[in-house]
């Protein structure tokens, strides 16, 4: 698939799937704590990011987000 079909397309099929994964679309009950290193090289600590102010912006009162310090490269693919 051409990355230009993804970016001009809002119906590709990878666009689709990924607006069903999407994670945030909702408002949390109950107290969060989202844990994310910065130094995570798989999954950007950005998403992390945007997933609390999108909790924060639909009225969350108890949501955080701790980053767990440690190495300079914390991530998933390390154990």
């Amino acid at each position: 698939m051409h990355h230009a079909h993804v970016r001009t397309n809002a119906n590709s099929a990878l666009r689709l799937a990924m607006r069903d994964n999407n994670t945030h679309d909702w408002k949390p009950v109950a107290p969060i704590r989202m844990f994310h290193a910065r130094g995570d090289e798989t999954v950007a600590y950005a998403d992390a990011v945007v997933a609390l102010k999108e909790f924060q912006a639909r009225g969350a009162c108890c949501v955080e987000l701790i980053d767990p310090g440690g190495p300079d490269v914390l991530d998933h693919a390390r154990s």
